[in-house]
């Protein structure tokens, strides 16, 4: 006989998975809990498999606190394409970096090989004529432009940029900064004759890397309406509420996937329509706790597959009684409509 006297699988049960980190503040345990139900006894829509209430339970405990914030079924589809498109935005920059940082080495050794070799100079690459782009003009109507991009956007411009390149040099003496911008009309000149001008490109199909975070998950402010979510503070009838936030941070970070969940009082106003409006601006900041968990990128791919799972098979085991009962209905309606 299977010994099921174990508190922690008896106290959650519904308990699909954990995750459990050894940070520099202590330990950090995450969880979640597949909540799901089904309308008993006759609901309205059958085929809907899951009730309003279904949820998975996001649990966080750190320093013997405790949050938890809510994910509703309906929002994991979303959340699981955002991470697919974020892992693979990843993987796509990183993988580019090697062959970048490749590539770059190849190009070392090809030069080398032909120094050695005495073989003539290549055709010049963009890295070549960067001088011809590397300064623009203050004046005029080319003004702002470099002279690779003069030649290169307007036709027939080399007799005027070799005008320009005269006017220049008359008054180097007074004007010593006009050198530079001669030695770049000089590349950008010669380059064009030879037909070798072109402009470094700086478009590239892999992501620049950015500290910004990307947002997975965004919640909003929701209530729990347990029975013990709801208590009276500071003369105000207050309720247990959560927010939700799923992030990607930098690729580079070792855990770049962070869950945050905040926990608050806030008073709550039920509107005549049944909505309920959240005051925030009344919070009790006093129970403002707010936690975050972070993952690798594979645990957290992990995790949405276990998400996925649970779903499936809940909706696989309710499936057959509630089509059942739905071909039950259509028939008693079939049957009231002769």
């Amino acid at each position: 006989m299977n010994d099921h006297s174990n508190v922690y699988s008896s106290e959650y049960p519904k308990q699909i998975l954990n995750n459990i980190k050894h940070t520099k503040n202590g330990i950090s345990t995450f969880a979640i809990e597949a909540l799901f139900g089904y309308q008993d006894p006759l609901p309205e829509n059958p085929m809907s498999l899951m009730n309003g209430y279904s949820v998975y339970s996001f649990v966080l405990i750190q320093n013997n606190k405790a949050v938890a914030a809510n994910l509703r079924p309906t929002d994991l589809a979303a959340l699981a394409r955002k991470s697919e498109l974020a892992f693979d935005m990843a993987f796509r920059h990183r993988y580019f970096q090697h062959f970048r940082a490749f590539h770059t080495v190849y190009q070392v050794i090809l030069k080398i090989k032909e120094k050695i070799s005495g073989t003539g100079q290549k055709e010049p690459s963009a890295q070549d004529c960067k001088a011809a782009f590397s300064h623009t003009f203050s004046w005029g109507k080319y003004r702002g432009k470099t002279p690779g991009d003069v030649l290169l956007e307007y036709e027939d411009s080399l007799p005027e940029l070799m005008r320009t390149k005269n006017l220049l040099v008359k008054n180097v003496d007074q004007y010593p900064n006009n050198r530079k911008l001669i030695a770049a009309i000089d590349t950008a000149a010669s380059a064009f004759k030879q037909g070798t001008l072109k402009k470094e490109d700086h478009t590239s199909d892999t992501p620049e890397e950015t500290n910004r975070d990307i947002l997975l998950y965004e919640g909003v402010w929701k209530n729990k309406t347990g029975k013990n979510d709801k208590k009276e503070m500071d003369g105000l009838e207050v309720y247990r509420c959560y927010k939700l936030t799923i992030k990607y941070q930098s690729f580079m970070d070792r855990f770049p996937i962070t869950v945050i969940l905040e926990n608050c009082f806030i008073p709550v106003k039920k509107q005549e329509d049944g909505r309920q409006n959240i005051l925030t601006s009344q919070a009790v900041q006093k129970t403002y706790v707010s936690m975050k968990h972070s993952f690798t990128f594979e645990e957290w791919l992990d995790i949405i597959d276990t998400m996925k799972q649970a779903k499936q098979l809940f909706c696989n085991m309710v499936y057959p009684s509630m089509y059942k009962l739905a071909l039950q209905c259509d028939m008693d309606n079939r049957s009231k409509a002769k």
